[in-house]
């Protein structure tokens, strides 16, 4: 059993890749060698024809400029966006200010018409609003009255089918009780038919003790006469019961179709009075939701038009103390945005004017060393 054990114990070992191991051959060395004294040979040529150094200082040189146009580039957009908001506040208290200009007549008076647009919308909504309300009411008193009838029905139909319960458990109970005194009083009358054959028997045979043997049959017979006379008392009063009972439940039977029905029309007739004041409700608030959602879209093209407006008003500049504080915002903003391009105009004439062939030549000066580094290391590991 050891062996075995032993083998599959090996079996589950968790494999382990081998190891790289560094053990290049002579060639590889030799190889390496030559290249990199190529290479040192290279570097140290370019370094004393001064080429290196020029190709760096204009990959150097290149990379600031790259650096620093970059930072103008988002200057200008935030800038930019800067403005932007500026002319949207601009056009914002224009608008509020109702201050025209035929400069920017046409972004105005498109202001003025969404304005009034928006206005006859809100109207008509508010129509709408006033009608569903009105309706919804209306529904909901109808509904209430409906509903208090219904209540009312089902309230005297319980009541109704309570009693007629009471009255079907208590006929049930007499007609058991009937049934009993049927079967007790025919019991007693074979009881009786018995014990007055057995008298007549004993009187016409020959026994001596005749009297002794009738006198306890005539006590039994007339204990069972008396029985009989009870039983036969109360079948007639329970009779009357019965039929009285029997009575009361037909009328109050119709009485509970009669309400089941009245019930079933009442509630027939709510549905048809709720139904077509569902259906104009639904239609009104599908009406009322399309109105609010094109008031929504005309009121989400307002920002745009008011930075239109508001770049408008910046270039006519209309006297107003309201603006004025404004106006101060977009010429700072202005000259911060004239200094920034022409800035970053200059910066890109110098890019233009710039060694871009010494920069790109120091680029692939290095990606050369790297190629031959590569080079190297792949010969010392992998050639044999």
């Amino acid at each position: 059993m050891y062996p075995l054990h032993q083998h599959l114990s090996i079996s589950h070992r968790p494999f382990v890749p081998a190891e790289l191991q560094f053990a290049p051959s002579t060639l590889a060395i030799i190889l390496s060698i030559i290249l990199g004294v190529l290479l040192i040979a290279w570097i140290v040529w370019l370094i004393a024809s001064k080429r290196l150094p020029q190709w760096a200082r204009a990959a150097l040189q290149n990379r600031k400029w790259n650096l620093q146009d970059n930072k103008l580039s988002n200057e200008l957009k935030s800038l930019a966006r800067a403005m932007n908001q500026q002319h949207a506040q601009l056009g914002k208290e224009t608008w509020e200010a109702r201050l025209s200009h035929p400069s920017y007549e046409d972004a105005y008076n498109k202001l003025v018409n969404v304005n009034q647009q928006v206005l006859g919308m809100e109207m008509h909504a508010s129509s709408l609003k006033e009608e569903l309300e009105k309706f919804s009411q209306d529904r909901k008193t109808i509904e209430t009255q409906y509903d208090e009838q219904l209540s009312k029905l089902e309230s005297q139909r319980k009541t109704a089918q309570s009693t007629l319960d009471e009255l079907n458990k208590r006929h049930k109970a007499l007609d058991l009780e009937f049934t009993e005194l049927g079967i007790e009083k025919a019991r007693i009358q074979r009881e009786i038919k018995e014990t007055r054959t057995n008298i007549i028997e004993i009187e016409n045979s020959d026994a001596p003790n005749k009297s002794a043997l009738v006198f306890p049959l005539n006590s039994r017979l007339e204990q069972l006469s008396t029985s009989l006379t009870e039983v036969s008392t109360k079948s007639p009063i329970l009779d009357d019961e019965i039929i009285k009972i029997e009575a009361d439940l037909k009328p109050l039977k119709d009485q509970l179709d009669e309400l089941s029905k009245t019930f079933s029309r009442t509630q027939i007739l709510k549905n048809q009075e709720l139904s077509p004041l569902d259906d104009h409700i639904t239609k009104l608030k599908q009406s009322l939701k399309k109105k609010e959602e094109e008031i929504v879209q005309l009121e989400k093209s307002v920002p745009a038009m008011l930075e239109e407006l508001g770049a408008f008003v910046d270039h006519a500049r209309p006297e107003s103390l309201r603006l004025a504080p404004l106006y101060t915002n977009l010429d700072d903003i202005h000259e911060r945005t004239r200094l920034a391009t022409d800035e970053q105009q200059q910066l890109r004439l110098l890019m233009d004017k710039g060694d871009k062939s010494s920069a790109r030549k120091f680029v692939w000066f290095l990606v050369l060393i790297v190629l031959v580094l590569i080079a190297i290391a792949a010969m010392l590991f992998f050639l044999k």
